[in-house]
């Protein structure tokens, strides 16, 4: 299996207290940490989190200042590694960013060893993970969220959902070419175990 894409914010890294500190930041709010994530995996929207914990009316700002502060170092700094071992420099990395550069800060103070030359950068507004990978043969990809999942729509690829990341994916629909998993961790134990490459993932 030489075509094994790894999803990186929610996968590889925790991006929770970063989208926590940009919604409560600018709502100026204090709303309990493990109630944020709760409710942002039970709503999903921005838009109905800020209807029920902060100002409607502010919405659109908010929309502006996340943009503009998602991928800023200060907010980065606040992720962490999910990975027990950093040394991922066999996989490749498929992942949505706007700023190549601030991604690779984050790589290096992470510590965490990358071949830059298999680093794939999408934009969202261009295309997507499923079109990305429809030119490759026998493909597996692992993520957190829909934009994962839709891959499990293209032939020869097996699709691996953690829990780690923002989206609550206990409530996708059920695929003969799909597996749930508590994070990469496990991912990578069962790639080493021949769990995978040998098609034993009936116990998964």
């Amino acid at each position: 299996m030489n075509n094994i894409f790894l999803d990186f914010d929610g996968t590889i890294i925790d991006v929770w207290k970063r989208y926590y500190k940009i919604f409560c930041d600018f709502y100026k709010i204090d709303i309990d940490f493990e109630l944020y994530k709760n409710e942002k995996r039970k709503y999903k929207s921005d838009f109905l989190l800020t209807e029920k914990y902060a100002n409607i009316a502010l919405f659109n700002e908010y929309k502006i200042y996340k943009k503009n502060n998602l991928e800023n170092i200060d907010f980065l700094k606040l992720d962490t590694v999910i990975l027990y071992n950093n040394d991922i420099s066999n996989f490749k990395i498929l992942t949505f960013r706007n700023n190549y550069n601030n991604l690779l800060l984050q790589i290096d103070y992470l510590d965490l060893k990358i071949n830059l030359n298999n680093i794939i950068c999408l934009d969202p507004k261009i295309t997507t993970k499923k079109k990305y990978l429809m030119s490759f043969n026998d493909v597996i990809i692992v993520g957190d969220s829909e934009s994962e999942y839709e891959c499990s729509e293209n032939e020869n690829t097996t699709v691996f959902l953690v829990k780690t990341g923002l989206r609550d994916i206990s409530t996708f629909n059920v695929k003969d070419n799909v597996f749930l998993l508590n994070d990469i961790n496990q991912f990578i134990n069962l790639l080493k175990n021949n769990q995978i490459t040998n098609k034993q993932l009936n116990d998964i």
